[in-house]
């Protein structure tokens, strides 16, 4: 059995500083030693305002709110979301997220392994 917490003082800087805007570290809490569709978690800490590029996976991604308010914007359609919520992106969606800017915010990203096309349209992203 392994006992984890979500800490940041446990996460590090992302590998690749490009695909974000402003500050965000990542902890691993789970990930798959073989690729035979087990779920990988990530808890993400964005600072104020920070945010993901706009990306799109193969596979489902759900995020859960541990703490801050956070923002998951899908398509056409924008959300802000706190503590205890859960976000189901569904695979092949163009989305985005990140802190709403009110402070910091945590979430966990659950998914099974897969692609992620980090060369998605910007979309009017530039702008919020």
């Amino acid at each position: 059995m392994i006992v984890t917490r979500v800490d940041r003082a446990l996460s590090h800087p992302v590998e690749q500083p490009e695909l974000f805007q402003g500050q965000v570290r990542m902890q691993p809490l789970y990930r798959p030693d073989r690729d035979d569709g087990e779920s990988e978690l990530v808890a993400v800490f964005f600072d104020a305002g920070a945010r993901t590029k706009p990306h799109v996976h193969d596979t489902d991604q759900v995020l859960q709110v541990v703490s801050g308010s956070c923002v998951v914007v899908i398509e056409e359609e924008r959300r802000e979301v706190g503590p205890g919520d859960f976000v189901q992106v569904p695979r092949g969606a163009w989305h985005w997220h990140g802190s709403s800017g009110a402070g910091p915010a945590c979430h966990i990203s659950i998914k099974l392994p897969g692609r992620t096309d980090w060369g998605a349209s910007l979309r009017g992203w530039e702008s919020g």
